[in-house]
């Protein structure tokens, strides 16, 4: 098990435009991008004389509109380009930038690394995405910090930006990589990132696709008004869901209803209820067979402790 250790730091034919959304520090590769050059401290002077640190942003997508409104330090500036403009343009964004950031397909990074290598080797170079650690490509390094936030369109809010982790790698802390966030980080070993990624990916989707399929199914069969009765009658009921997974103790579960009761008689009636949606059925017995399991093994547990 992976010890972590924290620290407080729409195209779509497009592959640059894409969505994406330390305790031992890697040995440089030859022709690495250096580490930016620490600036003389200018807080004390007017905000118009305070030397700024400049970043490129590379795409267009749901992760580059959410980078652009993320809190960060005023002394940052973070200029884009994306695969619609002109090289020329591209050289002149990346005059003076220290770090780039590829908010671009997973399977286009090293494509776009291959083609500008020669323009990139003197930046720090930073990627988003969740199963891939950091790696050298062209001689070029391109370090990780991974997000664990779900962007939409408009991007979350300030308010839960600013607290969201990344998982890093190849760095002590993400102010190496990102220099002006304040987000925490923790370290994610290379190795680990796959099933991480595809945990988060099956936690986040699973449970969107079942609450959006049961707002169909609600306004299909109680003729619920589509999205707004969604929000005035469902929502509620999501929220208390996550207060339960916030609140609860380290060894206790938020399963609720039958299940967390072990009703099996209103749990069969469940179960045939939904036999004609083959898919929701499909899931509805897994997961009751999965927990029920589960609780009673942890209650065979707590047995053997006395």
């Amino acid at each position: 098990m992976t010890k972590f250790s924290s620290d407080r730091s729409d195209d779509h034919s497009d592959p640059y435009s894409g969505d994406r959304s330390n305790d031992h520090t890697l040995p440089p590769s030859p022709r690495v991008a250096a580490s930016p050059v620490t600036q003389p401290n200018s807080a004390g002077l007017p905000a118009d004389l305070q030397f700024k640190e400049t970043l490129l942003l590379i795409g267009r997508g749901r992760l580059a509109q959410a980078l652009i409104r993320w809190p960060k330090s005023p002394q940052i500036e973070i200029r884009s380009w994306h695969r619609s403009l002109s090289l020329d343009e591209l050289d002149r964004a990346l005059d003076g930038a220290s770090h780039v950031l590829l908010a671009i397909r997973d399977d286009a990074l090293e494509s776009f690394i291959a083609e500008h290598a020669a323009r990139l080797q003197s930046k720090t170079l930073l990627h988003f995405a969740g199963s891939r650690g950091d790696f050298t490509h062209h001689n070029v390094r391109c370090f990780v910090a991974h997000p664990l936030v779900s962007l939409s369109t408009p991007p979350p809010p300030a308010e839960l930006l600013q607290h969201v982790r990344f998982s890093i790698s190849g760095a002590k802390g993400l102010s190496e990589l990102l220099p002006g966030f304040s987000n925490p980080s923790f370290i994610l070993p290379d190795h680990e990132r796959a099933l991480y990624h595809a945990l988060l990916s099956l936690g986040g989707n699973l449970g969107v696709w079942l609450w959006e399929r049961m707002e169909r199914e609600f306004t299909s069969q109680f003729q619920f008004a589509p999205h707004e009765e969604m929000r005035t009658h469902l929502m509620p009921y999501l929220e208390s869901l996550f207060w339960a997974l916030r609140t609860r103790a380290a060894d206790a579960s938020a399963l609720t209803g039958p299940i967390s009761r072990e009703d099996l008689g209103t749990i069969a009636r469940q179960s045939s209820a939904l036999s004609s949606r083959t898919e929701l059925h499909r899931i509805f017995d897994l997961i009751c067979h999965q927990a029920l399991a589960e609780r009673r093994l942890q209650t065979q547990k707590q047995k053997d402790s006395i």
